[in-house]
């Protein structure tokens, strides 16, 4: 996994820094004003601190009812603290100096360490790599795996292609490869994805992290409608979807579409599909063997819903009639576990 985190700790660092000059210049300008001190220039450095605080608490990446707890909390510490020196100054000086000498050593002792300890939390998980994550890189033209394969045989990284390709003369897939890389150094990993975006030979670099789906579950369902399409899929009154997407205006405009000479090609990115599916008859292509099955289903289930052929007697209707003019093609990009 790639370091996510750089900015959101950048604004944790600032955000701690403007507390701590807040919450220190608060009490200077308390001890201050107890011998009639000008305090402006600690109310000036009061000021900046407080918005340098608030400013990047809004802006870390978690929910607005926690940093309205972070501010209540913080507030209520340094409104404390001040009402505290404050009243041991009036009760008497050694007092006072006392307690802030003590205010002032928590907040050092205290503030200070649990913000760098957070800061090494951050950086710790920054370096957990996710072991079943994956680069997918795009080759510059006219250049290959095994050049890239070669420039890094070195390193623990290898190098496969991204697709299966029947006809790869006839497609820029074979210009993707998935880069899997197999230590756990987090320097190691960051230098490497540095020098695979330096050299000549790639266009581009992206993260494939682990992707998981859930098996298909029957959606929630309507009170049953009435069969006002024309067709005859028996499944379709419990397609409740098709009555908000006005699906009869749809079939009314299709069907005086002529279907195009040449069928347009629909990619279903999923489990695969199984193609030998009774309400898929016809209207898939194949690119691989490997793609035309799914233990799984959930490829197959969006497949049918994207375009299953309808009104031939057979489960539900698609968003194309029975003279099909688009036609699926299945590219398996998770296993048969639903992960990849």
């Amino acid at each position: 996994m790639e370091t996510l985190f750089n900015l959101d700790r950048m604004m944790t660092n600032l955000s701690g820094l403007g507390y701590v000059t807040a919450f220190g210049a608060l009490m200077f300008w308390v001890v201050a004003s107890e011998y009639n001190r000008s305090g402006k220039w600690l109310v000036r450095i009061f000021l900046l601190g407080f918005i340098l605080y608030f400013s990047f608490l809004i802006l870390q990446d978690y929910s607005g009812a926690e940093k309205l707890e972070d501010l209540a909390r913080d507030l209520m510490i340094m409104g404390f603290a001040t009402w505290l020196l404050q009243f041991l100054f009036h009760k008497n000086k050694i007092l006072g100096f006392g307690g802030f000498a003590l205010l002032l050593a928590a907040l050092l002792l205290f503030y200070l360490p649990h913000f760098f300890l957070l800061t090494r939390q951050i950086s710790k998980m920054e370096s957990v790599m996710d072991p079943n994550g994956e680069w997918l890189i795009q080759l510059k033209e006219s250049h290959s795996i095994g050049e890239l394969s070669a420039l890094f045989a070195n390193n623990v990284i290898s190098f496969t292609p991204a697709f299966t390709m029947a006809e790869p003369e006839n497609t820029d897939l074979d210009d993707f490869v998935v880069a899997n890389y197999t230590g756990q150094d987090a320097e190691e990993f960051a230098e490497l994805k540095r020098k695979i975006l330096d050299s000549d030979l790639v266009e581009a670099l992206e993260e494939n992290e682990l992707m998981t789906l859930d098996d298909p579950v029957a959606s929630q369902k309507s009170a049953l409608i009435n069969n006002e399409y024309g067709l005859n899929d028996p499944l379709i009154n419990q397609q409740w979807a098709w009555k908000n997407f006005q699906m009869q205006n749809y079939y009314q405009t299709l069907g005086t579409i002529n279907a195009p000479s040449k069928p347009i090609i629909l990619a279903i990115l999923d489990t695969g599909i199984d193609t030998k599916h009774e309400d898929l008859k016809d209207v898939t292509i194949s690119v691989a063997d490997q793609n035309d099955s799914d233990p799984k289903g959930h490829g197959t289930h969006c497949a049918c819903i994207a375009g299953a052929r309808s009104n031939n007697g057979v489960g539900i209707a698609s968003f194309q009639l029975d003279k099909p003019f688009y036609k699926l093609m299945s590219i398996k990009v998770l296993n048969s576990n639903g992960s990849g």
